[in-house]
């Protein structure tokens, strides 16, 4: 746009100050085209891929016939090309967000194909998911320097593949460590979107990727007691929906508060697997003073109770709710030895009734519609415990079937009411 191009002149002239001339910048950048901004993205990205690939499908041809340094020259040509571009695009389009975000990308995939080609190449073998460490180690660059949220997305991605691939199977004393590098190496750019652009879809699209990195990327420090697991993840799940409660989070919409989801989903799921006898097992709890595992579970824990009381008023009753369920829970996983599937069934339906009450007294649908899922799911569970005829279970299905449909017909009636 011409009045960027102009900027730098009335500051020379002293008609705006620098600091005004960066608002303007940033107010052009978030607010002028969002859809031509966001098209041009997509179909630039799509063509870049769409030539990778054509130029991979070419050298392919002839790959096997071709020489070891033709082979190499080929490795890296696309990689020289991308730079070059980028190079150009920091040069002569720095405000593009377009042309930031295709070159990135395009340099982004000119790495991995180059590693990969080099690999084969000199028959060099993937020891412990190194191809992806030594992409990401020259990825995350490109995140910053060209302030690629795409990149920053893609970047996840491959963060969420290494975790997978080498980390789960197996005590991976390296993988936690390049998680959690890798990791927060790219919070400042995360915190930088949140402060930038707290509406656009990018950010909202990172709140999904962070929360959803963090799932494999916990399960990295595996390593002296694997069973106190459980609560490691326990206490991210109630971290993750504190979190999602703040005052910043609660205020977005549901679809895009992935740390209230998740949290949410993951409380409730444990919840429910627990509640089965058959899950239960025994450990040697003496093991966890100062594992790696109780570390972990104890800073999310604090992160989790910092949280809850910088944005909550202490009630008892969130004891059996979200926010501090994990308390309650904590104490019949470590201290009670028998019936503890038993417990957990009672603060499930507990849950589920105090939800259902709430939702009553607030007039909200969700709300009462959680509760009854809670206690819908957790009277189908016992179904898989108990020697019941089919006859007793479809009328217990046709009971829950017509609590869904009346509370919500009350509900829907007292809040039309009440706009009248």
């Amino acid at each position: 746009m011409s009045i960027l191009k102009d900027i730098e002149h009335l500051v020379e002239a002293g008609l705006i100050t620098e600091e005004q001339a960066v608002a303007i910048r940033q107010y052009y950048q978030n607010n002028t085209g969002p859809k031509y901004n966001t098209l041009m993205l997509l179909f630039a990205s799509i063509g870049a891929l769409l030539i990778g690939m054509a130029i991979i499908l070419i050298i392919a041809h002839n790959w096997d016939q071709m020489s070891r340094t033709a082979r190499l020259i080929l490795a890296f040509t696309p990689l020289v090309i991308s730079q070059l571009l980028a190079l150009y695009t920091l040069v002569k389009k720095p405000e593009s967000q377009v042309w930031r975000e295709a070159t990135s990308i395009l340099l982004f995939f000119g790495i991995g194909a180059c590693l990969a080609l080099t690999a084969q190449i000199y028959n060099i073998e993937d020891a412990e998911g190194m191809f992806q460490i030594y992409w990401l180690i020259l990825s995350i660059p490109i995140v910053y320097v060209m302030q690629s949220a795409s990149v920053s997305l893609l970047s996840f991605m491959t963060l969420i593949y290494y975790c997978m691939a080498n980390g789960l199977p197996h005590n991976n004393e390296p993988a936690f460590v390049y998680f959690l590098v890798f990791f927060l190496s790219l919070m400042p750019f995360y915190i930088r979107l949140i402060q930038t652009q707290p509406s656009s879809n990018t950010t909202y699209i990172h709140h999904w990727f962070i929360a959803l990195t963090l799932l494999p990327g916990t399960a990295q420090i595996t390593h002296q007691v694997p069973e106190a697991l459980t609560l490691t993840y326990f206490a991210l799940f109630m971290l993750l929906y504190n979190l999602g409660k703040s005052r910043y989070f609660s205020a977005l919409p549901t679809r895009v508060n992935a740390y209230y989801v998740l949290g949410l989903l993951g409380i409730i799921i444990l919840l429910i697997a627990f509640s089965f006898e058959d899950v239960w097992f025994d450990f040697d709890r003496s093991k966890l003073l100062l594992s790696r595992e109780s570390l972990l579970t104890l800073a999310y824990f604090i992160g989790a109770m910092v949280l809850y009381f910088l944005h909550q008023k202490f009630k008892i009753e969130d004891l059996l709710d979200m926010f501090l369920v994990f308390i309650p829970f904590a104490i019949i996983f470590l201290l009670i030895g028998e019936y503890q599937y038993i417990l957990i069934n009672i603060i499930v339906l507990t849950m589920g009734i105090l939800y259902i009450r709430r939702g009553s007294t607030q007039g909200k649908l969700s709300v009462i519609n959680l509760g009854l899922v809670m206690v819908s799911i957790i009277i189908l569970s016992r179904f898989f415990d108990t020697d019941l005829s089919y006859l007793v279970k479809g009328l217990v299905f046709a009971l829950l079937g017509i609590g869904f449909i009346v509370a919500n017909y009350f509900i829907v009636k007292n809040l039309s009411r009440d706009e009248k």
